[in-house]
């Protein structure tokens, strides 16, 4: 067998692909990945100096690619999938693609990111909302698509009352504010004077970041401050003019998310 013929893929069809062909089409799917995620070329680049250390997928062996792309799933990125007319038929699980179920992903995600779940994936998070909507038993619904209004709505608070257990904190942010600890201050409903801001991808990296804190007091370390977050959101992004955490866009933040969370899981500390 010549190396070529070991190093050769196979389609659907069995016809062998050439390293040219694979590697084409990762590439394919990583430009499907960055639109569907919506990033900013800024942001997209920010995500390929910081793994790779390059401006350009087109820069990347194969290997890196499936490694990116990897990562545009941690950040969200749910692949296409097609389905024969025949699973279609068959009952096939719908993909969740409505608003509400990109919610609850992204709300499983954050779990995930919080070392709260092990499994990421759409089809733990069905699980999940089967058991919150009665179970087999009473009939509980496993696809997001399929749920009902009432059923979403309790799926969706099941999901933010655990990520309150995980450390969460939905509360509003006062621009220009830190606290005590270094970071963005939070402020209860309650007690709201003047501006505030509603910050969910925010509020996840802060209570991802006292999480860290916690893990580095546990292993003897001394905790890192508050005010370290802004020059970790500096290194990931590459948005070095940003000075207010709370005026920082959700989608560089999640790439801050996604970094953090491989460290919760990890037990490793900046």
């Amino acid at each position: 067998m010549t190396a070529n013929a070991a190093r050769a893929y196979r389609d659907k069809g069995g016809r062998p692909v050439t390293h040219p062909e694979r590697r084409n089409a990762l590439l394919g799917k990583v430009h499907i990945a960055k639109k569907d995620l919506g990033l900013r070329d800024e942001d997209y680049r920010a995500i390929l100096n910081r793994m790779f250390q390059v401006d350009s997928a087109a820069d990347l062996r194969i290997g890196q690619l499936g490694d990116l792309l990897e990562e545009m799933k941690r950040l969200g990125w749910v692949p296409p999938k097609k389905l024969s007319k025949a699973r279609k038929a068959d009952g096939h699980r719908p993909q969740p693609d409505d608003g509400e179920s990109k919610k609850m992903l992204a709300l499983w995600l954050s779990l995930y990111d919080l070392g709260a779940v092990r499994d990421p994936s759409d089809r733990a998070l069905s699980l999940f909302a089967k058991r919150v909507t009665g179970g087999k038993s009473k009939g509980g619904v496993d696809a997001l698509p399929w749920l009902r209004g009432e059923q979403r709505v309790k799926v969706i608070e099941a999901l933010k009352a655990w990520a309150v257990r995980a450390g969460e904190s939905w509360e509003p942010f006062v621009p220009g504010v830190v606290g005590h600890d270094g970071l963005p201050y939070q402020i209860r409903p309650s007690l709201r004077v003047g501006l505030t801001v509603d910050h969910p991808a925010l509020a996840i990296v802060v209570a991802q970041w006292r999480i860290l804190g916690r893990i580095a007091a546990e292993a003897g370390r001394q905790p890192f401050p508050g005010a370290e977050l802004l020059a970790i959101y500096h290194q990931l992004t590459g948005d070095a003019d940003l000075r207010d955490l709370v005026q920082a866009p959700a989608e560089r933040l999640h790439i801050v998310q996604a970094e953090l969370g491989r460290w919760i899981r990890e037990g490793q500390t900046p």
